[in-house]
């Protein structure tokens, strides 16, 4: 084993490069084995989390809808099938209701999987409450979302760091906890295996047992039927082989780069930075106390870069409403630059506060965490910030759920630096025949430093010099082009795959959108071309990032939002420009300088920008610096 850091993996990257691997087998005419759409998925294990997750309070969602003194299952189910709806699904349907609206097939099917998992969660809580006539909570039998962490040494003797959630964990009849894993739709039978096969072993290996031993796997399928698989023992030892062939070949991926960043300093956790946390959980609990509030802080703050993550637990008496409407008022009384964020994560009630001792996250100290790009298809990659647990967060531009995205931040936020960082981590996985920049800058000196470029499609767009109309318009020409080129193969990947010819993927930016529309004589026509380009443009490689100061409802119409689902929020003027962006207020109270909310999928997550410093910029824009793969 070496002395290196370990090489970080998650089992959500390993699940790609499954699907990746073996998504040739599928039959092209097999509908029932294609997945549920991401979104959908998502919905989907958010409820089962909140069906099970356990308040503050030691009760289940499920304890208490089902606490009422009938005796009969099939009211049980009934009960918890409408209150599911009413509390859980209709919220989530009103709140996506722009990215569900098309998908009416797809709905239907997931409603019947919702009311499955509704009776599958009934029968097993009559089962351990013996008819509700014993009082055993849920918590006992069931837990939800499980993070499973697991460090060893793969065949090439490089130290791993593997990482993930497991849906569940469930008591079997004998006593001994088994692996949950929800499917919803039938993407591929045999990846679905490996991937529980993969929560088995960390769990194993995590609870101190092998692999044969009393840890046991459940996959339960709703495809909108519900069915269920106990997996034997010697079906997850066969599967472990492809597992750690597949864990192998992403270790080559990630490991860091031949040449070592940059030394940099940085802050670390010192013996100040733990007296200011003391005298913060003090003054939280002090301010709150001038509400007739009690909380508890028993818990260490998680440290991030930029804030401070303290979970919180409530008083006796105390309800939600009372602490998540006082931020700015805790904020003044502990004299905060900018109110703290109190919000739910994962189930939990948390507050966030500015760390006292801020870092920079830098550009340079994450390059090990960018994949290794692909000679010949490059990397669709673009770095976004880092989270808590300083992981490198990416979007996905190939992905149906991402790709487009639409940035906002007012002066001060850090929006031009993001944007900097973004294109610089594109650069570095890819070469100028795998990806091509088409920058419109109406400000004139937003992008300076992209000027001579390889990667850079043509030359810089003036709107005063050049029509943005006949810019956009020439590359609706060209996605025509490639659907015709493309026409036996489903998206530019495949057609690379299927020819060996490289084809680059585009990148279409376009800064201070605002400042675009109020100049263009035809607005209206600027509008009707993005999203035109936003409708169709993924399949064929073509991608848009649109930023803007202001994100209000004149600058983001209905239109443009419907086409561009994946959005960073930086700091913003106000709450409503936060609504409009995120579809919820929050990115009004960031900290600027790259604090920021990202969204594509599910709940936003906050994020810390990283930073290239001025010098080291021309390093990314010539050639990047992650080698490529052959």
């Amino acid at each position: 084993m070496t002395s290196s850091p370990p090489v970080r993996l998650t089992v959500s990257q390993v699940r790609v490069e499954m699907y990746g691997a073996l998504r040739p087998s599928f039959s092209e005419n097999d509908r029932s084995a294609e997945p549920s759409t991401p979104l959908l998925g998502t919905l989907f294990h958010q409820i089962a989390q909140q069906l099970t997750a356990t308040s503050p309070t030691g009760e289940s969602f499920l304890d208490f809808e089902l606490s009422r003194p009938e005796r009969d299952l099939n009211v049980w189910k009934s009960t918890l099938v409408q209150r599911v709806y009413d509390c859980l699904l209709a919220p989530l349907i009103e709140h996506h209701q722009i990215s569900l609206a098309s998908q009416t097939n797809e709905m239907a099917s997931f409603w019947i999987s919702i009311q499955e998992l509704c009776c599958w969660m009934a029968d097993l809580r009559w089962h351990w409450t013996q008819g509700g006539t014993r009082e055993t909570p849920t918590s006992e039998w069931i837990c939800a979302e499980q993070e499973l962490s697991i460090q060893f040494s793969s065949s090439s003797n490089t130290l791993v760091l593997l990482e993930g959630i497991a849906d569940a964990l469930i008591k079997r009849p004998d006593g001994c906890w088994c692996v949950l894993e929800y499917k919803l739709g039938k993407a591929s039978p045999e990846a679905d295996l490996l991937q529980g096969c993969l929560y088995h072993w960390m769990q194993s290996q995590q609870a101190g047992r092998k692999a044969s031993g009393n840890c046991g796997l459940a996959m339960i399928h709703f495809g909108p039927e519900r069915q269920e698989t106990l997996f034997a023992s010697g079906d997850v030892s066969n599967a472990q082989q492809k597992l750690l062939a597949l864990i192998d070949a992403l270790v080559q991926k990630f490991k860091p780069a031949s040449l070592p960043p940059k030394p940099v300093a940085t802050k670390p956790e010192t013996t100040e930075l733990q007296a200011d946390i003391e005298e913060i959980k003090k003054r939280l609990i002090a301010a709150f106390r001038q509400f007739q509030i009690e909380i508890r802080l028993d818990q260490p703050p998680i440290i991030g870069p930029t804030f401070l993550r303290f979970p919180v637990t409530l008083g006796r008496k105390v309800k939600l409403s009372q602490i998540l409407r006082l931020d700015a008022d805790i904020g003044v009384r502990l004299g905060l630059e900018s109110p703290p964020s109190i919000h739910f994560e994962k189930g939990n009630l948390v507050i966030d506060i500015m760390r006292p001792d801020r870092q920079t996250v830098y550009f340079r100290d994450y390059l090990n965490q960018m994949p290794q790009g692909d000679l010949l298809l490059g990397s669709a990659l673009a770095p976004v910030g880092v989270d808590l647990n300083g992981q490198l967060v990416s979007l996905n531009f190939a992905s149906p759920a991402s790709p487009h995205l639409l940035v906002a931040g007012g002066s001060g936020s850090g929006k031009s630096e993001w944007l900097i960082s973004a294109l610089s981590g594109l650069m570095c996985q890819n070469t100028p025949d795998t990806l091509r920049f088409v920058i419109i800058d109406p400000k004139r000196n937003g992008f300076l430093w992209m000027e001579d470029s390889p990667f850079l499609e043509g030359s810089l767009i003036f709107p005063d010099e050049q029509d943005v109309c006949e810019v956009l318009l020439r590359w609706i020409d060209e996605m025509e082009r490639r659907y015709r080129l493309f026409e036996s193969d489903r998206d530019l990947t495949t057609y690379i795959k299927r020819t060996g010819q490289p084809c680059p993927r585009i990148v279409i930016v376009i800064d201070e959108f605002q400042n675009l529309l109020e100049s263009a004589g035809d607005r209206k026509e600027i509008e009707r071309l993005i999203s035109r380009l936003g409708t169709k443009a993924r399949a064929a490689g073509i991608h848009m990032i649109l930023a803007t100061q202001q994100p209000n409802r004149k600058t983001i119409s209905g239109q443009i939002a419907a086409n561009f689902p994946a959005r960073v929020g930086l700091k913003t003027a106000s709450g409503i420009e936060s609504r409009v962006l995120l579809e919820e207020t929050g990115a009004e109270n960031l900290l600027g300088n790259g604090d920021l909310y990202f969204r594509d999928i599910g709940d936003k997550r906050r994020l810390q920008a990283l930073y290239i410093e001025q010098d080291e910029r021309a390093e990314y824009v010539r050639s990047g610096t992650v080698p490529i793969t052959s």
